[in-house]
């Protein structure tokens, strides 16, 4: 019984621990320079349409 309990909190402690770096990092910077970013490169580029739904896709995941 005791191997159960200790092998439950050390994949979560792994995994949040991997995962929180990496949408902290992308919610930081994503929220402030989403729309006036994203919005003239997709104008300009058109190369930026793919670039938004991939910086949603894991901050969407991580909630």
């Amino acid at each position: 019984m005791r191997s159960a309990p200790s092998t439950r909190p050390q994949t979560p402690t792994r995994t949040t621990r991997s995962s929180a770096p990496r949408p902290i990092t992308i919610i930081a910077s994503s929220p402030t320079p989403p729309t006036p970013i994203i919005a003239p490169m997709t104008a300009h580029r058109g190369r930026a349409s793919p670039t938004p739904p991939r910086s949603r896709a894991p901050s969407g995941s991580t909630i």
